[in-house]
């Protein structure tokens, strides 16, 4: 990889799809400019909470983390919030919404981790709602990889 090309993984166009196991894009999952070592730091400073942690208001009655995530604010009656279920869901939205990886950027409400004992991304809005299981720990490995590749030739 060459120093120009190590730099524009620091900041440029990313997009991130999901594939069949043929090799098939079957979902754009992001597709934008952004700065891509804030996102790799983020991925990497959260991928045990991603690998290991399931959702803390359960699973139950939810197809994915991002239904479960919209059900409960949807839910929410603020005259009588459990503050602390509240606080823990949004310690766990930090570290796996993607959007958290990104600040100030307008991403989708898309999640990644465990959920059901497999591991999915996830969304959840008015208009549609997905969730497709995937191979996170291999994302992770290669987001981690690129990152390691652009730090050291951009120094």
């Amino acid at each position: 990889m060459s120093k120009g090309e190590a730099k524009a993984l620091l900041f440029g166009h990313l997009r991130i799809s999901v594939y069949s196991d043929s090799a098939t894009e079957i979902r754009s999952v992001i597709e934008m400019q952004l700065a891509y070592r804030e996102l790799a730091t983020w991925l990497r400073n959260n991928r045990s909470a991603i690998l290991n942690e399931t959702i803390p208001i359960g699973e139950s009655g939810s197809s994915s983390i991002a239904e479960a995530v919209a059900r409960f604010y949807h839910q929410l009656n603020p005259e009588n919030e459990n503050v602390e279920l509240s606080e823990r869901l949004y310690t766990y939205r930090v570290s796996h919404g993607i959007r958290f990886g990104q600040r100030g950027t307008d991403i989708p409400d898309v999640y990644i981790g465990l959920f059901g004992g497999v591991y999915e991304v996830s969304f959840c809005g008015e208009s549609e709602k997905w969730r497709y299981e995937v191979n996170l720990p291999k994302f992770l490995e290669e987001a981690n990889r690129l990152f390691e590749e652009s730090r050291y030739l951009v120094s």
